[in-house]
């Protein structure tokens, strides 16, 4: 097979320690970048949680003197680093929301490989995301001079413009972005979009002619049904402003119609609607439109869910409100037949959303159809659970039961979530505290107690757990044991350098009330 493959090969395959040392007397010791990268690989192999994912990854930096010795690396040490901070930021937005440590592992990637466009791209849309639009124009700037002519760094320009309410600017970029590319049905979007939005700056400021000059250039960059429509709606919240009623009645038919009609229809005319600041109830009242279906169908629910999902920049504010609006008609429609992937992407609009109740109607559909899959077991909990609440011993195992399905399946995601849900339910308190003892009375014995601590020490440290546990001992030693106890059971933050050692795989568990001595693996959970 030759030796080069061999020994990449040897690295990574999860073998045991005594063919692991055959493996060094042929090929040699290990360097430290390698070690750290074959921990990481394994890490990843193993489903283990992102944030030591994250951390072995950064060891494998560190291995190749970043950032201390990062001026004197070699060209390839260089590239390697960048590679690692990317694979470091793109492995954690899988699963998890952006920090400010991913955000820096991005942007060290970026120093090491100044050239991948990718990753420009995927920062600028991150920080516009989190509105932090400095920072978004900043590397914005460093992508145009590197790619000015580029239609994907010009369609991020017009996004961060527009979110900047910077207008002209916004039509300035999307016009040498259709001089490049004609039919970009994107940038067509935004500039309506940009026209629109100036044109609800003038109606404001009453400037109704400069107003209907602006809805006129909308229109001409408009090019599907649904953007025409959403012209038609403005104009007709105009048009009712000056008191046009009949005008105003034609257009928000028309354009009721262009946008989708039904719930679609409706939530366009919402949204327009709490954008100009007006009264909802007098705009629906005078647009006269076809009363809603007693009966919503699965594909007018669905419509209703992409269309959320095409929005979801819109003010978060706005499309609550929209929704709420239209809660009788979504209620009905949980009960609807839907595939797998339509629930899932249903519980999760309805999740960012912040619409508990119809989540857990719709996840609750769903396990009907698909008993136990994890992510319905999530949402449906998860949904009427409040933060820090102990939860039902009847929902522990159903999390328990579903998270061990999850990391079986390969579903890291709805493992990580129904392990952060299981920890945020059952908080450490301060021994001594009534309210300790989350094992119940098959708990550990004597940890209710200070004085009962090196008990608990030895046992930890003479008894064989989980392999992340017994890593966790050898890098701790007794005395760091120690300390990380005190300090879990007293109820006090862990610090940073320590709670990147914990392990993730197991989580604290819920003991169920039994007669029965506790297993001495279970004692371990408590990692």
């Amino acid at each position: 097979l030759g030796e080069a493959y061999v020994r990449e090969t040897g690295m990574r395959f999860p073998v045991p320690l005594q063919i692991k040392t055959g493996y060094t007397k042929v090929f040699g010791p290990q360097s430290p970048f390698d070690r750290a990268r074959i921990e990481a690989l394994h890490l990843e192999e193993e489903g283990a949680p992102t944030r030591q994912i994250f951390n072995a990854w950064r060891e494998a930096c560190l291995a190749l003197g970043y950032p201390d010795s990062a001026p004197h690396l070699d060209n390839e040490s260089t590239l390697t680093v960048a590679l690692v901070l990317r694979r470091m930021g793109e492995r954690w937005l899988t699963t998890e929301p952006p920090n400010k440590n991913v955000l820096a592992a991005l942007k060290g990637s970026l120093h090491y490989d100044p050239d991948d466009l990718p990753t420009y791209l995927l920062l600028i849309r991150l920080h516009r995301e989190q509105h932090q639009l400095k920072e978004a124009r900043h590397l914005l700037d460093e992508a145009l001079s590197r790619y000015p002519e580029d239609t994907r760094v010009l369609t991020e320009a017009v996004e961060t413009a527009l979110a900047s309410d910077a207008f002209k600017k916004a039509a300035r970029f999307a016009r040498r972005t259709l001089k490049l590319d004609p039919i970009n049905p994107r940038v067509r979007e935004v500039l309506v979009n940009s026209h629109l939005a100036h044109a609800r700056k003038q109606i404001r400021q009453g400037k109704i002619p400069l107003a209907r000059g602006e809805l006129d250039q909308a229109l001409d960059w408009a090019r599907t049904e649904p953007d025409r429509g959403r012209v038609d709606l403005m104009r007709g919240i105009m048009e009712l402003g000056e008191r046009n009623i009949q005008a105003a009645r034609a257009l928000f038919s028309c354009g009721f119609e262009r946008t989708g009609g039904g719930l679609v229809g409706r939530l366009f005319l919402l949204l327009e609607t709490g954008r100009m600041d007006r009264d909802l109830a007098y705009i629906i009242k005078q647009a006269q439109l076809p009363k809603p279906a007693r009966k919503t169908s699965r594909e007018q629910a669905l419509a209703l869910v992409h269309a959320l999902n095409e929005v979801r920049d819109e003010d978060k504010a706005l499309l609550i409100q929209a929704v709420e609006f239209m809660e009788g008609s979504l209620k009905s429609a949980a009960r609807l037949e839907y595939t797998l992937p339509e629930s899932e992407l249903i519980c999760e609009t309805w999740l960012r959303l912040e619409q508990d109740d119809l989540r857990s109607r719709y996840a609750r559909a769903a396990l009907k159809r698909w008993p136990g899959t994890p992510v319905f077991v999530f949402h449906w909990i998860d949904a009427g659970h409040r933060p820090f609440d102990p939860m039902s011993p009847k929902d522990c195992q159903a999390l328990e039961t579903a998270f061990k399905r999850a990391r079986e399946d390969g579903d890291m995601r709805s493992a990580h979530r129904i392990g952060d849900l299981l920890d945020g339910s059952m908080p450490f308190v301060a021994p001594g505290n009534a309210a300790f003892n989350p094992f119940g009375t098959a708990g550990l014995p004597g940890a209710g107690e200070a004085a009962d601590m090196e008990a608990l020490l030895d046992l930890i440290m003479n008894n064989e757990g989980p392999p992340d546990v017994e890593a966790m001992k050898r890098e701790l030693g007794p005395e760091g044991m120690l300390g990380l106890l005190a300090a879990m059971l007293r109820g006090e933050s862990v610090p940073d350098d320590l709670d990147e050692l914990l392990p993730g795989a197991s989580r604290p568990k819920p003991r169920k009330r039994t007669r029965n001595k506790a297993r001495k693996q279970d004692q371990f959970d408590l990692f």
